[in-house]
């Protein structure tokens, strides 16, 4: 489900009551993805991880937001490095607050398609049509 806003989407992607935000929305926005979720059904105490596909300001803006608001931050190893280089592409009108490293669900590539075959992240066959189900598998 596209809880997307200003230009750029956000995906929710449920099976029964696990969800899992995927992309994270631009940073001083809470006030919009809470709404915006909230609008499609969706209570943000549902959200079991976040997981941003790189660390841009648009698709990862939000994440530390987020996790103070109790939702983890699911996180590749391969993109651990990324994550204090966001600071360089923002401004201080964005009200990017920085990610911690700490508190993150760190993991690697094979695990993730892993726990995503066993539904261990409740979203197995979540992706409604094949094409976008590849999407979804290649971005996990």
């Amino acid at each position: 489900m596209n809880v997307g806003y200003k230009s750029t989407n956000y995906w929710v992607i449920s099976a029964g009551a696990a969800r899992v935000l995927v992309d994270l929305g631009y940073p001083g926005t809470m006030g919009m993805m809470r709404a915006n979720l909230k609008r499609m059904g969706i209570e943000l105490a549902e959200i079991r991880f976040a997981l941003a596909t790189h660390y841009h300001i648009d698709h990862a803006g939000l994440a530390q937001e987020l996790k103070m608001a109790g939702v983890p931050l699911l996180v590749l190893e391969s993109q651990v490095a990324a994550i204090p280089q966001m600071r360089r592409w923002t401004k201080p009108h964005d009200q990017y607050i920085d990610i911690t490293l700490d508190g993150n669900v760190t993991i690697s590539f094979t695990e993730s398609r892993a726990r995503l075959m066993a539904g261990r992240f409740g979203w197995r066959n979540s992706c409604p049509r094949r094409a976008i189900r590849r999407q979804c598998l290649a971005s996990a």
